[in-house]
């Protein structure tokens, strides 16, 4: 035991340990790693705040109206790709005079087109005259009845007036007419002369067809014509060489079954009219095989118009100009007219 409490004291002879983690130290090392975090989440703000963050932009969708007008805008490009489409394929269909010099065909000053949307109206005077009703559909530039898509073309023919784009004239040259005809201030000559004004009043745009008739037909041409001046001019001569006024049916005319009125009517309406001229006596007969013959039943007339008329994209109207009618005639073809829009004109 060592009585000298300055000296250390010594176990087993070996030398005392030392103590590294006193208080002191602790304090320290806590001190420094609290001062490290402060340091370390202040330079994170201050560079945090240094780099700017974009500003958030935002672009709205446009208006209603303005969507609306494309959608519209892109559908009226369509149809007009596919209006011309329709146009340059029936136009190819249809046989024409052609001149071998340059047209010099004017436009009347009159013609104005007023755009409304989709819709254009036109109002042409002279040369028939025209009424606006916007587009038509089918042969031209529009959608309708295959009009040409400016308006409905008025026109005078022997007292009946009307309006059309596409029409046929379809005369009966049986001998009975042209005697009931003689009898009135329209012999068959007049006749003639009223249909070259009524092809030489229509407008360029126009397109006709022409019919004569007994039990068998013959046309100026099978398909409708535009009124240009080339077949105006061919009308003129066809009426002169062509046109019968014997009352018989010419050699290599078109024979139907059944034949007469009938096949006549298909003749016309595979024309695609919108209005129809039938000028007669309203007395139509069909053979019956050899040489025998029949009156051509009203009510089967009038179920075959009415299915003629379905294979048109609107139905043609049906005017009717008589001469010499009898009384049952009479009242049966006023219904025939009247159930196809038209106007019954009787010549006396």
């Amino acid at each position: 035991m060592n009585d000298n409490p300055t000296q250390p004291t010594v176990t087993d002879g070996a030398p005392p340990k030392k103590k590294f983690f006193n208080s002191s130290t602790v304090t320290l090392a806590l001190t420094i790693a609290l001062y490290s975090m402060l340091f370390i989440l202040a330079s994170g703000y201050i560079v945090s705040e240094y780099i700017p963050k974009p500003k958030a932009t935002f672009t709205a969708p446009p208006p209603v109206a303005e969507r609306v007008e494309k959608v519209i805008e892109h559908k009226i490009k369509v149809n007009r790709n596919k209006s011309r489409a329709e146009s340059s394929s029936r136009a190819s269909t249809v046989n024409r005079i052609t001149s071998t010099g340059k047209s010099n065909i004017t436009m009347p000053e009159s013609l104005q087109f007023q755009s409304q949307g989709e819709n254009f109206q036109a109002g042409l005077l002279g040369s028939g005259g025209m009424g606006g009703s916007g587009f038509g559909s089918g042969s031209g530039m529009g959608s309708g009845t295959g009009g040409i898509g400016v308006g409905k073309i008025q026109f005078k023919f022997m007292g009946v007036s009307g309006g059309g784009e596409r029409i046929v004239v379809c005369f009966d040259i049986s001998q009975s007419v042209l005697t009931n005809m003689g009898k009135t201030k329209y012999d068959i000559n007049k006749v003639k002369e009223e249909t070259q004004k009524l092809i030489e009043s229509l407008h360029v745009l126009t397109m006709f067809g022409i019919i004569q008739h007994a039990r068998n037909w013959d046309a100026f041409d099978r398909n409708l014509s535009p009124a240009t001046p080339d077949n105006k001019a061919a009308v003129t001569e066809w009426l002169k060489t062509k046109f019968r006024t014997d009352g018989k049916s010419g050699s290599g005319w078109m024979k139907g079954e059944p034949n007469g009125i009938q096949s006549v009517l298909k003749g016309a309406f595979n024309m695609k009219p919108d209005t129809i001229f039938l000028v007669s006596d309203a007395s139509y007969q069909r053979s019956t095989g050899g040489s025998g013959s029949e009156n051509v039943p009203w009510q089967e007339l009038t179920k075959d118009i009415d299915a003629l008329q379905k294979s048109l994209p609107q139905p043609a109207k049906i005017h009717f100009i008589g001469f010499g009618v009898k009384e049952d005639d009479k009242k049966e073809m006023r219904k025939v007219i009247s159930r196809n829009k038209g106007q019954y004109l009787e010549i006396q």
